[in-house]
C-alpha cells in the first residue's frame, strides 16, 4: 500500500499539462474522427447483441461488461452529436480564459448552443461510467478464473 501512495504522490508532483485535445480544423479529421464513433457504436451494439441473446448474461461478469457496452454506447452517441453540434455553432461563441478552459458563451440561449454545451459537460461523465463497468467485469471474471 505504502508503495501505491508513493507512486501517485509522484505522479501528482511531477504532473504537467499534456494539451491532449484532439481539433478538428480539416474537414478529413472530422470525418475519420465521426467514422471511428460509428464502428465503436456498432462494436458495442454487437457485444450487447451477443450477450443478450446467450446465456451468459446470467452471469455477473458478463451483466457488468454488457453494461460497459451500453455505456459506451451511449458516450460515442453523444460525442459524435457534439462533434456534429460543434461544426454549426459559430467560432466567435467560444471565449477562452485559459489555455485547459473553453466556456461557450450563451449570450443567445438557442436550443442547438445549449444542447451542445449540456452535451460537453455529461460526456466526461458519460465516459467514466463504462469504465468502471468494465473494471467491476474483470474483477468479476479474474475471481472465477480463481
Amino acid at each position: 500500500m505504502g508503495k501505491k501512495i508513493k507512486y501517485i504522490f509522484l505522479g501528482i508532483m511531477l504532473a504537467a499539462p499534456l494539451f491532449a485535445t484532439q481539433q478538428h480544423g480539416e474537414p478529413t479529421g472530422l470525418v475519420v474522427h465521426e467514422i471511428a464513433h460509428i464502428l465503436f457504436i456498432y462494436a458495442m451494439a454487437i457485444i450487447m447483441k451477443a450477450i443478450h441473446s446467450s446465456s451468459l448474461k446470467k452471469i455477473k461478469g458478463w451483466q457488468y461488461l454488457y453494461m460497459a457496452a451500453l455505456f459506451f454506447l451511449i458516450w460515442n452517441l453523444v460525442a459524435f452529436s457534439i462533434h456534429i453540434m460543434q461544426e454549426y455553432i459559430p467560432k466567435d461563441a467560444y471565449s477562452k480564459e485559459e489555455y485547459w478552459f473553453v466556456s461557450l458563451s450563451l449570450n443567445k440561449a438557442v436550443f442547438l448552443r445549449v444542447t451542445f454545451y449540456i452535451g460537453r459537460l455529461i460526456a466526461p461523465i458519460l465516459n467514466i461510467i463504462p469504465f468502471v463497468y468494465l473494471y467491476k467485469s474483470v474483477k468479476s471474471f479474474s475471481k472465477i478464473a480463481g
